[in-house]
């Protein structure tokens, strides 16, 4: 058994406590000076009860650019959990963690599009949690349900989220909680059109159960296919239609705040064409591309949400 499985029985994770954050906390308040034998995961069990995921994935999350094995892992931890598990098939959830607990190498991603939306995940935290965690825990933690991208609004207060971005060479183990070294170099998370009406649409979701979400996401598939006119037709038609969807992507703002190469693979990559976004893949619905399609076909056509 690893150090963080059998820590996690004496030092649990806070209620709603972003899972890396509580890896790189506990990695500190272990007084750890071997970070490979920490990190090590020989061991299938999860930390705590609350999670869903074997922390194999989840550490993940704590790291940027490829670091320690990093990317195409999959954020599911606490309240976002519903959100991010409701628009992947159940099935290759499992068997994708059965791959990870048998220890075997996946070079799958759950996700197209994960690398792509890497560069626009600020951690961010909300200015009321922290103080109330002060008073109550004495300590401000990172709120998992801060750490969707979509959200700008902490859902508790209401009140705008501030963020961080990580250097190249940092990581969560540099800021394992919210202290006066994140404040001071925080700013106001990013602000737009879309992205405010994405943060709606994404609280909305996580407020449901994963089935009914997937059986909402069926019935959205359906209805955006028949708005944009993919279920047949000419083939000119749909070259117009992929090309004003990339002149949707690359007119987005919050998108131009990722880096070139991403949004270069963003806008001419195949698997993120309307066509592929709703195909029902269990690796193709990437919950953020999905609602910028949504949003995409709210403009571009007749198409109207409905939840």
């Amino acid at each position: 058994m690893n150090a963080i499985a059998l820590a996690s029985n004496q030092f649990p994770p806070f209620p709603s406590e972003y899972l890396p954050g509580y890896i790189a906390r506990l990695f500190h308040l272990l007084a750890s000076n071997n970070m490979k034998k920490f990190f090590s995961f020989n061991s299938s069990r999860t930390i705590g009860k609350t999670d869903v995921l074997v922390p194999k994935i989840a550490l993940n999350f704590a790291y940027l650019d490829g670091a320690l094995n990093g990317g195409g892992a999959f954020l599911a931890s606490h309240q976002n959990a519903r959100f991010w598990r409701g628009f992947i098939n159940e099935d290759y959830f499992k068997k994708s963690l059965s791959t990870i607990k048998a220890s075997n190498k996946s070079t799958k991603r759950l996700f197209y599009g994960e690398e792509v939306l890497a560069s626009l995940k600020p951690l961010k935290w909300c200015e009321e949690c922290c103080k109330q965690d002060e008073d109550t825990l004495g300590i401000g933690i990172w709120h998992s349900i801060h750490q969707v991208q979509t959200a700008q609004r902490c859902p508790m207060h209401q009140c705008y989220l501030k963020q961080i971005n990580l250097q190249r060479s940092e990581t969560l183990l540099d800021y394992p909680v919210i202290n006066e070294s994140v404040i001071k170099r925080s700013s106001d998370v990013y602000r737009g059109k879309i992205l405010q009406q994405l943060d709606i649409w994404s609280g909305t979701i996580m407020s449901r159960p994963s089935e009914e979400t997937r059986d909402w996401l069926n019935d959205v598939r359906a209805d955006m296919k028949y708005a944009l006119h993919l279920g047949g037709g000419k083939s000119t038609k749909k070259h117009q239609l992929y090309k004003d969807w990339r002149a949707f992507l690359k007119s987005n703002a919050w998108l131009n705040q990722a880096d070139l190469q991403a949004m270069q693979m963003l806008t001419t990559s195949n698997h993120f064409t309307p066509a592929s976004l709703l195909s029902g893949s269990a690796t193709a619905t990437h919950p953020i591309l999905f609602m910028l399609l949504m949003s995409f076909a709210k403009e571009y056509s007749s198409f109207r949400v409905q939840f």
